[in-house]
């Protein structure tokens, strides 16, 4: 994606969250064999795409705020191994609230009936 700049990387990204943000959930609450959670995640992207679209860049903004600019805010103040453990809990902080935010969208979204 950086090839096409940092904004288009940005772009990129977000369109492969959209795409592929239904994945995880599908397999994990709805039972769908992993090989299957990326057709299901794309189909469910293309039947509510505004949806898919608000959370895809909500999803990208929380986890780049958090894991880039945030961390780049505090770095002057902590040495190498806290850098380190603060990147991973600005991370798992970032993840969780998608996570949380994700789980109740598929549910109510979830395709029914292919498997």
């Amino acid at each position: 994606g950086s090839i096409v700049g940092p904004i288009g990387s940005y772009v990129l990204t977000a369109l492969a969250v959209w795409a592929f943000l239904y994945s995880i959930p599908s397999a994990a609450i709805g039972g769908v064999p992993a090989g299957g959670a990326f057709s299901v995640s794309l189909r469910t992207a293309r039947r509510y795409p505004l949806a898919t679209a608000v959370l895809a860049v909500v999803s990208v903004i929380v986890y780049i705020g958090l894991t880039v600019y945030a961390l780049q805010a505090i770095a002057g103040y902590l040495s190498l191994p806290a850098y380190f453990a603060a990147q991973i809990l600005l991370a798992a902080i970032a993840l969780g609230y998608i996570a949380i935010v994700l789980a109740k969208q598929y549910a109510d979204f979830a395709i029914r009936g292919y498997w």
